[in-house]
């Protein structure tokens, strides 16, 4: 099972900076289940692991379980996100202009680089609102009963 590898490796890297615990060391993870795990048997696993986490970098955690075939992943900020190397070289991110605001805001560009689609951002979010008396008339309301709607602040 691919996530008793990764558990397993994980154990194995924290056991070789001395912060696996016993409990964690001596589980069957071949045969762990989340879903009947007790709350003092997660205690014992999510306390260690978080406080392996902690004396760790995002950058050393990631590197370290690409290395050792750990699942984990980063959970970034936009602001990691807009450094990311990656990302950068890849030309991830685009500028869009938006008048109303009078600047231009930064959008990724694709989710995945295609020949066969355009699968790139193409134009600004929609503004609040902007495109709500097409929906109203797209679920059959009439001219009428959206300005009798807006009259009585319903919409």
């Amino acid at each position: 099972r691919t996530g008793a590898k990764s558990l397993s490796s994980l154990v194995a890297w924290m056991d070789r900076e001395g912060m696996a615990t016993d409990f964690l060391l001596n589980l069957d993870w071949d045969n762990f289940d989340m879903f009947t795990v007790t709350r003092e048997e997660m205690d014992n696993i999510s306390n260690p692991v978080g406080a392996f986490f902690k004396k760790h970098t995002g950058k050393e955690l990631l590197e370290g379980a690409v290395a050792r075939g750990v699942s984990i992943g980063p959970l970034s900020s936009m602001e990691d996100l807009l450094n990311d190397e990656c990302l950068n070289a890849r030309n991830f991110w685009k500028k869009i202009e938006h008048p109303e605001l009078g600047e231009s805001i930064t959008y990724p560009r694709e989710f995945v680089k295609s020949t066969e689609a355009d699968c790139s951002t193409r134009f600004r979010a929609p503004l609040i609102g902007e495109h709500n008396d097409e929906i109203y008339k797209g679920i059959g309301l009439s001219q009428q009963d959206i300005q009798k709607l807006k009259q009585d602040g319903i919409i």
